[in-house]
């Protein structure tokens, strides 16, 4: 994902692709419409699975349209990434339209008037397991598979940039639930939420509560050590030697400028406030701040006599050359 979140002109140009790619998706969309003109059954079925109002595609425009009143806006515009992974994610929703959607898998594929929508078969197929996931579970199709307590439960979650949320069914239980979250520390309170629901069905050991708090006092407590290294804002002395702007071939370019006492970089698609962070090696880190996209570091460094920011995932080193 670093590709997708570090880069200025590499984003913008995906979302010109992905635009193009709407267009496409939606081309296809209205030749099903004339294609079945005949057949509105099959339509329906292909358009309308289950009365989905709260639905909306990730589209460029309506992402936008929500940003005008997010106060987080600039950080958002991060959660574009998603969209190459259509099918898989891209879809604001909600509790109620998620409830409609786990009520047809309690159902076995069913739809509240009766009519099967999704075969037995075709439900079965996506509950075998293929990937192990841990030493209790595993992911079929579209779904987690997860067998703990002698008790099989079926999930799926998603993320973006301060949302994220889960939806679960348990068959034998017939129990289903949905759970949306808008803020980062959301997964702390959804494997706890799928805890705390089985401790209530099947009288469980009460410890997801404490869990919840436990959770909590470390994250802070993480969050507080790892404030004391940093630098806020970035240490003047040492930003003051950074280049105005840089460049990786396959991330696109960074602007450094200064305001306020300030040292901001502009990756084009989001900026971010940074700090400086001094390490034992005597290099200087500078780490983004912004919400949600916290924890972007960038090495200073030099190269054929040119200064540099270097930038690493788990698999990747990327160098940024001063320009």
């Amino acid at each position: 994902m670093l590709d997708a979140l570090s880069s200025g002109s590499a984003i913008s140009h995906l979302l010109r692709k992905l635009t193009a790619l709407s267009r496409k998706i939606r081309e296809a969309k209205k030749l099903v419409i004339e294609t079945h003109a005949d057949n509105p059954e099959y339509r329906d079925k292909v358009l309308n699975l289950i009365d989905t109002r709260g639905d909306d595609l990730l589209e460029p425009g309506f992402v936008r349209e929500k940003l005008r009143t997010n106060p987080e806006g600039e950080t958002m515009e991060a959660n574009y990434s998603i969209i190459p992974v259509r099918p898989a994610g891209a879809a604001w929703s909600n509790v109620e339209d998620l409830l409609k959607y786990v009520s047809m898998e309690l159902a076995e594929g069913k739809l509240p008037n009766g009519q099967q929508y999704v075969s037995q078969e075709a439900l079965d197929a996506r509950r075998i397991p293929n990937v192990a996931v841990g030493a209790d579970g595993a992911y079929g199709m579209g779904e987690f598979i997860r067998h703990k307590y002698d008790i099989t439960v079926f999930d799926h979650g998603g993320d973006l940039i301060g949302y994220h949320s889960d939806m679960l069914w348990i068959p034998e239980a017939n129990v289903a639930a949905v759970i949306l979250t808008n803020g980062d520390l959301g997964p702390s309170i959804r494997g706890q939420f799928q805890r705390k629901l089985l401790e209530l069905l099947y009288d469980g050991k009460p410890e997801a509560d404490e869990n919840v708090a436990q959770g909590a006092k470390n994250f802070f407590t993480s969050l507080a050590a790892g404030r004391k290294l940093l630098t806020v804002p970035a240490d003047p002395a040492e930003a003051g030697k950074l280049a105005k702007s840089y460049k990786n071939d396959k991330l696109g370019n960074i602007v450094v400028s200064h305001k306020d006492g300030k040292t901001i970089f502009d990756f084009g698609e989001f900026k971010s406030d940074v700090a400086s962070t001094k390490n034992p090696d005597g290099t200087v880190t500078f780490s983004t701040i912004v919400n949600g996209l916290q924890g972007l570091d960038f090495t200073a460094g030099e190269s054929g006599g040119k200064p540099t920011l270097t930038t690493r995932d788990s698999q990747h080193e990327y160098v940024f050359t001063a320009q």
